[in-house]
Formats: structure tokens, sequence, C-alpha cells
């Protein structure tokens, strides 16, 4: 009976409280962690998307602003019709004025100036070249860049070739490589009434500007932003080391199928957003690590944790008091039951009778019935 009596009382006591507090607060925990979690999740998400639009919307206000440079440059009859001319390199007249028409136009743009701009270069089909910008060299070409965007903005939607981060035409410039955009003059042949390339005008913007603006949006704790120019090559990163190269398709293709998931990048789980460019059709992703997400939530889930450990530990606070106030005292009368039945009635059978509850009343009867024995079996000794 001993050991099926305090033993089994005790442990149904004991996983009763657990039960009725301890499972239903976990349960909880649980519940709030996980929604908690979405909710933030949800939020962030959002909150970088946004952010992502954002800094879309400035890039588009930086090529917007190089676009009309582009047409305005176009619009200028001075310029056309030095470029409709034949082309005399020793003409130093018309070489200085057409650089001064270049020169005004880039008055009503102080402010493009200030922010980046490299330089202006307009190649004509006669041999012209007139240069606007950093440097007065602009006897190295880089022959093969230039044919590229030759070739390229033959084929450019609306006239305006976004070419992204390029190789500057001029080699003897400082800046290397900037963001480049062209446009293809074109004239009308008056004999054969086709249209006909008449000079490529290149605006460079620089790299460097634009990475001293976007490296300073924050979007959380190990989050970052890139820019994909229309060949997938980096127009920014924030390591500087980066721009330039140019990002795999396979890696376009897994991130174009996990935007907003989670997407494993370099051993850390990404929460991935994405915007493209309406003007540029160039892409911009942003990276939040999801660790970062999930580091609000974490709270919940330390609080979570640290109550049912104190709620355990109330339990077993609770289950040894009543142990010991309402276990131990049946336990006793029990024992002293035991010792009854061996013929054992002796003063040492007696239990304490000192308390004035229900397990009180059951000492004084048992007590009573201990004395009664001890009539009985003196009565029956005599």
């Amino acid at each position: 009976m001993r050991k099926l009596f305090a033993p089994n009382l005790i442990a149904r006591l004991g996983i009763f409280v657990l039960l009725a507090s301890v499972l239903p607060l976990l349960l909880v925990g649980v519940i709030t962690y996980n929604v908690s979690r979405t909710v933030i999740e949800r939020e962030v998400t959002s909150y970088s998307q946004a952010l992502v639009n954002q800094q879309a919307d400035y890039l588009d206000l930086i090529l917007h602003q190089l676009s009309a440079l582009l047409a305005n440059v176009s619009g200028v009859d001075a310029i056309r019709d030095a470029l409709q001319s034949e082309y005399d390199p020793d003409d130093y007249f018309t070489r200085l004025s057409t650089n001064t028409e270049i020169g005004n136009i880039l008055n009503p743009f102080i402010n493009l100036q200030g922010s980046g701009l490299v330089s202006i270069d307009i190649f004509g089909v006669n041999g012209a070249h007139y240069h606007v910008g950093d440097t007065l060299d602009i006897s190295n070409i880089d022959e093969e860049a230039l044919a590229e965007l030759w070739q390229r903005s033959s084929k450019a939607e609306n006239g305006i070739l976004w070419a992204g981060i390029e190789r500057n035409v001029n080699s003897s410039s400082t800046y290397e490589r900037v963001i480049t955009v062209a446009r293809q003059l074109r004239t009308t042949n008056p004999e054969t009434l086709r249209e006909e390339p008449l000079a490529l005008v290149i605006v460079n913007y620089d790299v460097a500007a634009l990475h001293s603006y976007f490296s300073q949006v924050n979007l959380g704790e190990g989050a970052y932003m890139i820019i994909l120019d229309d060949l997938n090559r980096l127009v920014y990163h924030p390591d500087r080391t980066l721009i330039g190269q140019t990002v795999t398709p396979e890696f376009i293709e897994q991130i174009a199928s996990d935007l907003n998931s989670s997407l494993v990048i370099d051993d850390q789980a990404m929460l991935i957003t994405h915007v493209n460019s309406p003007v540029s059709r160039w892409q911009l992703f942003s990276f939040i690590p999801s660790a970062t997400l999930a580091a609000h939530a974490n709270v919940i889930g330390s609080m979570t944790f640290f109550a049912v450990l104190a709620a355990l530990g109330l339990v077993a606070i609770v289950t040894w008091q009543i142990s010991n106030t309402m276990v131990a005292p049946l336990k006793k009368i029990t024992d002293a039951f035991k010792r009854a039945n061996t013929g054992n009635l002796d003063n040492s059978s007696d239990v304490a009778a000192d308390r004035t509850d229900e397990i009180g009343e059951l000492e004084r009867s048992f007590n009573v019935f201990l004395a009664n024995l001890r009539v009985r079996q003196a009565t029956e000794l005599e």
C-alpha cells in the first residue's frame, strides 16, 4: 500500500497542476511566438519593399535627368549642323563653339553636375568628337567600348540606351568605370529618304556618387541592397570591389523564383524583395537576414521559456507544499494502521492531532480508534 498510495497521489497531483497551468502557458507562448514572427516578417517585408521602391524612384530621378540632358543635346541645331558638316580636326573654332553649346545645355542641370556627372561626349559619323567633362585629354579613346555602345544603341528601345556600368570611353579619364547612358542622333538622307546615324551622344555618371547615396540606406543589421543593369552587372553593391561584376543567370533565376521568401545566400537565410526600374529596366534587390526578422520574436520566445521555467518551479513548490501538508499526514496515519494491524498499540502509534481541518478530524478519529482498540485489548487480556 505504501508504494501504491503516496507516490501515485503526489505524481497525480503534479501532473494535474502541470496540465492545468504549465501546458496552457507553453501553448500560448508557442502560438504567440509564431504569430508575432509572422506579423514581424510581414511588416518588415512591407517596409523593405517600400524602401526599395523609394530607392528605385531616386534612381529613376537621376536617369530622367540624364535622359533630359540627352534630349537637350540632341535638339540643339548648332550641334547638329556641326555634325552634318565635314569635320576638320584643325577647326578649333567649330570645336570650341560646339563644346560651348554643350556647356550651356548643362546650366539647367546644375544639380546633376554637382551630384556625379562625369562627362558628355558626342561622336559623329563624320569623325567629330566633342567633349565636355572631367578631362581635357580626349586623344585616348577606348575604341572597343565605343563600338559596343554604337552597336547596342542601335537596338535601344525608345532611342535611349541605359548601358549601365561600362568602361569609360575616355581612357585618359580618372573615372575608369562609369554609369553610361547613350543615344544615337539620326538624320534623314535626302537621297534615299532613309534614317541614318548621325552621331552617338554619351553621358557618363560617377559610380562613386551613386554608391555614396545608396550606402546610406539603412535596411537593418546585416541587410543590404544591390542594383543590376540589363546585362546583370552590379551597378551598386555595398562592397565597391564587386561593382561591375556580372551576376550569373542562375543566381538571378534563383532569387527571382524566391521573391518575398527566404533564400540561403552565403550560408545565411535571406528574405528578398525586388523592384524593376520602369525607366531603365534595371533591377533592385534587397536582402534581409531572416535572423534579423526573428530577433524581436525571439524576445517573446525567451520570455515564454523563462515563464515556463518559473511555472515549473511554482509547480514543484506547490507539489512539495501539498505533499508536506496533506500527503505526509495521510502517510503517517497509514503507517500507524499498519502497526496497529500487527498488534502494536503503544502510544507511539498515536498521531499528532493539532490541525483544525479535515485531516485533523481524521487524525483525532484515528487516535480515538486506537484508544478503543487498547481498551478492547486490555479487556481481552483480563
